[in-house]
Order: C-alpha cells, then structure tokens, then sequence
C-alpha cells in the first residue's frame, strides 16, 4: 500500500503529469491528514485546483490524526530535521507499513525501514 505524498497529488492536478491520477485515486494509495491541509491550504492555489483536490479527497482513503500517530513524529524530527509533515509522513508509514510515494526520495531516503518510490521518473 502506498501514502502518497503531497508534491504527487500536487503533479497529478497537472496535465503533464495526468499519468498520476490513477495513482492517486488507486485502492491501494492513501493520503494523510496532513497532506489534505498542505494542498488545500497553499495560499496560491487556484479555484480549479481546490476543486481537483477535494474531488481526489472525496474519494480517496485519508489517514486522520491519531493520539497514536501524533506521538511518533517527535524523535524522527528530532533525529532527522524533517519538517512536521514530513515526520508525520514518516510516522504514518511506519506505523502502516505503507509505501512513501514521492518526488522527494532523498528526503526520506534517510528514514530507516522506510519504502519509498518515485512514480515520475
């Protein structure tokens, strides 16, 4: 199973990257709650792209926050100077056992025991 992270829904809503969008929408691809806040609330997004993305979130599996998901993040930031939606990423697949789908590899490359693949090369 896959989390996908927000830069692939971010290309998804692109023309060129349309290849994605099965991707995004598949049975086995999740996102988290972060990642919905990320998107949505990107102070350049336009009217269209808020509609793509709350079509995709309507219909895609979304990890809500958890009291159990909230506590590991702390020492994966700590360790590895993530962002905070990076290490909830992180602590999301972890905790899963999904797959991280990204762009950014080297970003989480650093994590151990984490999968990660980068459907755009």
């Amino acid at each position: 199973m896959n989390l996908i992270d927000s830069n692939i829904l971010i290309y998804s809503s692109l023309e060129h990257y349309k290849y994605l969008r099965d991707l995004v929408i598949s049975d086995i691809s999740y996102f988290s709650e972060i990642s919905k806040l990320e998107v949505l609330c990107y102070h350049r997004i336009t009217d269209p792209e808020i509609e793509y993305f709350i079509r995709v979130f309507s219909i895609a599996h979304v990890f809500q926050l958890s009291a159990e998901l909230i506590k590991l993040p702390t020492p994966i930031r700590r360790k590895h100077n993530l962002s905070l939606a990076g290490s909830i990423t992180c602590s999301t697949c972890l905790l899963f056992n999904l797959k991280v789908v990204t762009r950014n590899i080297k970003y989480f490359k650093k994590i151990t025991g984490l999968k990660t693949e980068n459907p755009t090369i």
